[in-house]
């Protein structure tokens, strides 16, 4: 069954959600300076809704599934270089 049949939300609110917590996860981190988990410890109240999510995100054994992604694209990277660079809008491949 496709993940998007699985969303509380439909379309665009989705969507909205899923650009919020990455993007503000992301700007967090870069800016806090502080390793990953502990950034999490900083926005999650017990009981809440990203307690809720990271629970889901560790019973489903999701980071070793994304850890092995990435590990598999550094692989691939001497081989093909680097990928795009954001602040090159000439780099079209995604690597």
């Amino acid at each position: 069954m496709p993940a998007r049949e699985n969303r509380p939300a439909a379309g665009d609110t989705a969507k909205q959600m899923v650009l919020g917590t990455v993007l503000g996860s992301a700007h967090l981190l870069a800016q806090s300076g502080k390793e990953p988990q502990n950034c999490g410890k900083m926005v999650t109240s017990p009981g809440g809704t990203t307690a809720e999510a990271i629970q889901t995100f560790e019973k489903e054994d999701s980071p070793k599934t994304i850890y092995k992604a990435v590990k598999s694209r550094l692989r691939k990277i001497p081989r093909i270089g680097p990928g795009p660079n954001p602040s090159r809008p000439e780099s079209a491949s995604d690597g």
